[in-house]
């Protein structure tokens, strides 16, 4: 079969459309909306479920789902992708072999006319070749992508309203770390897999020049009359422009799509295997004995740049009744990226949470909220701390 893949947001379901109005709907694996058909099969009862049992599920599926807002989100995803998505089982997971789709898989073997599929990155790592013939391969800039998957607002549940709030603030959502994870599984197939022809696609190329880019891939799959594929693209598509947002991970995105779009995907995977990079040590964790858990490098940052951040984990430390003074700071000690490790006897004597002093950047109004900078804090702990002994 044909395989259109790349990192979601980047024209995969752009180029399937274009493929469908090509070849017709009947070789495209995959549905228009497939959440839609999603949601009313959820609904439905199931051949081996008792009426017992489907009471109870839909039971909790009333109490847990909120039908408006799962409406709502369709609505908007549908808004981003108007033609539709062209998704099924292998788009995320992966094509490989399954009992229960045997029937399927050996036709795909077996098949004159080819189907056509979209296997996003993240599905394309996890499938076996024998069942590809080409791919087409959609790029897209790192900072475009992000700004897509943010205005699509998929896998946020913290939302109000269509926004994503953090601490009732709005929040733009706005990072690399998708495109970098799944680009990189994309290099480690191309390498594991070299004999499989890949036609890479540009997105801003395909909506700027569609006559001479579908040219291409009408060349690279040896069949199909794409004039009415042309006349589909709308410049309009293109609705998400980069923006210059600050992130930790923009000098690992940009190495990785410098590389990528050269097909240096050894360089790639080596680049990975860094556990310094900034990709890997958001996940990091190491435990912290001033308050006795697990905590992430932005923890530890915040907690020696910012004093507010401090006093609440020296709080926390004395309610859970933890000596804190005899305590060192093991970022300091072997994970800071940035300063030289420091002994553990050093790190004890020059304790940073022994003198804590404020400054007036504090506005303490009658307001239920003290301003700290940029930081918002309840009245009620602010008291709590500057009482505190």
């Amino acid at each position: 079969m044909w395989v259109v893949s790349g990192c979601p947001r980047s024209g995969t379901s752009l180029m399937m459309d274009l493929l469908r109005v090509t070849f017709g709907e009947e070789r495209i694996l995959g549905k228009k909306f497939p959440q839609e058909e999603h949601i009313e099969q959820m609904k439905k009862q199931n051949e081996n479920e008792t009426d017992h049992q489907y009471a109870a599920r839909m039971y909790i599926h009333k109490k847990l789902r909120d039908e408006e807002k799962i409406k709502k989100d369709l609505e908007e995803s549908k808004d981003m992708n108007p033609n539709g998505f062209w998704e099924m089982l292998y788009t995320v997971k992966g094509c490989y072999f399954r009992f229960f789709d045997s029937d399927r898989l050996e036709k795909i073997l077996t098949e004159e006319k080819k189907s056509i599929c979209k296997i996003v990155s993240q599905g394309l790592i996890q499938s076996d070749p024998i069942y590809i013939d080409k791919i087409i391969y959609m790029i897209r800039h790192p900072r475009a992508v992000a700004k897509s998957q943010e205005k699509l607002k998929r896998q946020f549940p913290f939302s109000d309203g269509g926004k994503i709030l953090i601490d009732n603030e709005e929040v733009k959502v706005h990072t690399p770390e998708m495109y970098i994870n799944v680009t990189a599984m994309a290099a480690k197939w191309f390498v594991k897999y070299p004999n499989v022809e890949v036609k890479f696609v540009y997105f801003d190329e395909l909506i700027s020049e569609p006559k001479k880019v579908l040219t291409e891939v009408q060349e690279f799959l040896g069949e199909g009359d794409f004039e009415k594929a042309i006349a589909q693209i709308n410049p309009k598509l293109n609705r998400s422009y980069p923006e210059n947002i600050d992130s930790p991970f923009w000098e690992d995105a940009e190495f990785i799509y410098n590389n990528f779009i050269q097909q240096n995907y050894n360089e790639i995977i080596e680049y990975m295997k860094v556990p310094e990079r900034m990709i890997h040590r958001k996940n990091n964790r190491w435990y912290c004995c001033r308050i006795n858990r697990l905590v992430v490098e932005n923890e530890c940052l915040n907690c020696i740049n910012n004093e507010v951040t401090r006093e609440n984990f020296k709080i926390f430390a004395e309610q859970k009744k933890i000596n804190w003074k005899e305590e060192p700071c093991i970022f300091e000690c072997s994970h800071h990226p940035e300063n030289n490790p420091i002994t553990i006897e050093e790190s004890i004597a020059n304790n940073s949470w022994n003198n804590i002093a404020y400054n007036d950047s504090f506005n303490i109004t009658d307001s239920d909220n003290i301003q700290f900078s940029d930081f918002k804090m309840p009245k009620a702990i602010f008291e709590k701390m500057v009482n505190f002994k």
